[in-house]
């Protein structure tokens, strides 16, 4: 996908929803008997559309006030090699769907807190 149509795509989405915070969820890998053994991975359509990645396990959020936006999930491991292949770094990621910040998503909810905590919609 095209950088640079995504970020067009979410400048947009931003322009219409004027202010406030929009959480994107990405979808999960989802297990059939145990959780090594999954369906075939299908990402959320609007998450497709508006940010781009087709890996499990992402969260995008974009302020519209500032028009920051970060890019959240889960940095591969060995394991993850061992049984995909090799994946791109979070920052990777970031960057093919335009995103120039990339954090853990350990720290989704931190950060949820302290927007809830200022009030922000």
């Amino acid at each position: 996908m095209n950088t640079k149509i995504l970020t067009e795509r979410r400048n947009i989405l931003k322009k219409a929803v004027g202010s406030g915070i929009i959480i994107l969820f990405g979808n999960r890998n989802q297990p059939r008997n145990y959780p090594s053994n999954t369906l075939t991975f299908r990402q959320d359509s609007n998450f497709l559309y508006y940010v781009g990645l087709d890996h499990p396990d992402l969260i995008c959020t974009i302020d519209c006030d500032s028009g920051h936006e970060t890019l959240f999930g889960k940095e591969p491991v060995v394991d993850d090699t061992i049984w995909t292949g090799s994946q791109l770094q979070l920052s990777e990621l970031g960057n093919v769907a335009g995103i120039s910040e990339s954090l853990p998503i350990g720290k989704f909810n931190d950060i949820l807190q302290d927007e809830i905590h200022k009030k922000r919609i």
